[in-house]
């Protein structure tokens, strides 16, 4: 049973982070970032170079960032080379087995991250699954609302996240404001040609977390959603593919297998759904994609996990015992 206390919310606060953030979204460090992310995160010698800007004075502020923030970088390892592959859960408890239904969840040792959720479900969970095991996996997923604890769940296989670098073209740091172009965005997407094949992405082995470097705009004014796009054909996913770069509110994606449709990760304001929500409509009015819909992921409430070492057998492989598993479901059920 999940404890419940008071908490204390301070108002006031709010406006320190939103001054804290703004601060920190100067024209220096907005060339900086864009340098970093177009160059590599540890090469502050060649940001320094292409920017113009002070080696000392780079080096210095990313420092003076990080010791607040703690590290700009991770490890984001492609899943694929280790015979892996990503699962998006979506998970609706039975009212009172919220807390089981998180349980069940990570209790397979293959989950990477879970969070509550709004729209239609109450659990948003992304899984590394052995592709070998793809099908029991899927099977004791099924089992979570077979035994009572969810009353339906959606499974979506995608190929590796890829991350969407922050556009700051569309930022002021003078004003200290972000331009939402959406008619530029709807005419460009309408008019992009097709990039080249998204089945298998080249991805960078470090890249930038999204939640570790400096967010675009503060959390508490934001909204955090899963989108799961439907195109018409692969056509109209390639030209989207190739537009998406402009869309800086999207901070990361993934091509749904099999499919004509992706995940979208978007991170954008509150003053800004409607707008989010009326762009994604015409798109399917002008019949450019067929489908959308979307969670809201409840911000504060992720709780990230690593695949135990242990998992994996020389000679073997991964391993996944789905008895095992059930076993543990049945405990919570």
């Amino acid at each position: 049973m999940t404890a419940l206390k008071t908490q204390v919310v301070n108002l006031h606060g709010y406006n320190d982070k939103i001054r804290w953030l703004m601060k920190r979204l100067d024209l220096t460090n907005v060339r900086i970032f864009s340098a970093m992310q177009e160059f590599g995160p540890r090469n502050l010698l060649e940001v320094s170079r292409r920017t113009g800007i002070p080696f000392t004075s780079v080096y210095n502020r990313v420092n003076k960032l990080e010791a607040t923030t703690g590290p700009l970088v991770h490890l984001n390892p492609m899943l694929s080379k280790l015979g892996l592959v990503s699962l998006t859960v979506l998970t609706n408890a039975k009212p009172g087995y919220e807390a089981e239904v998180e349980q069940a969840l990570r209790t397979t040792g293959y989950c990477r991250a879970i969070a509550r959720c709004e729209g239609g479900f109450t659990h948003h969970s992304e899984h590394a699954v052995p592709y070998v095991h793809i099908p029991q996996y899927r099977k004791y997923l099924k089992q979570i609302s077979s035994k009572g604890l969810a009353t339906s769940s959606t499974i979506l296989a995608t190929n590796d996240y890829r991350q969407n670098p922050i556009n700051f073209h569309y930022y002021d740091a003078k004003l200290k404001e972000w331009r939402f172009r959406w008619a530029r965005w709807l005419n460009g997407v309408l008019k992009q040609r097709p990039s080249g094949s998204i089945d298998q992405p080249t991805f960078q082995t470090i890249s930038f977390d999204s939640k570790d470097l400096i967010s675009p705009y503060p959390a508490e004014m934001s909204a955090y959603y899963d989108l799961h796009v439907e195109f018409q054909n692969l056509t109209t996913l390639k030209r989207f593919y190739a537009y998406i770069s402009e869309l800086f509110f999207i901070v990361g994606f993934s091509k749904v297998l099999k499919h004509d449709s992706m995940l979208l990760r978007v991170y954008i304001l509150e003053s800004q759904v409607t707008s989010l929500f009326e762009f994604l409509s015409e798109l399917c009015r002008r019949r450019f994609m067929k489908s959308y819909s979307a969670v809201r992921v409840v911000t504060g409430t992720e709780e990230r996990m690593t695949i135990s070492p242990e998992l994996f057998v020389d000679r073997e492989g991964w391993r996944f015992v789905y008895n095992d598993s059930v076993s543990k479901l049945r405990q919570l059920a």
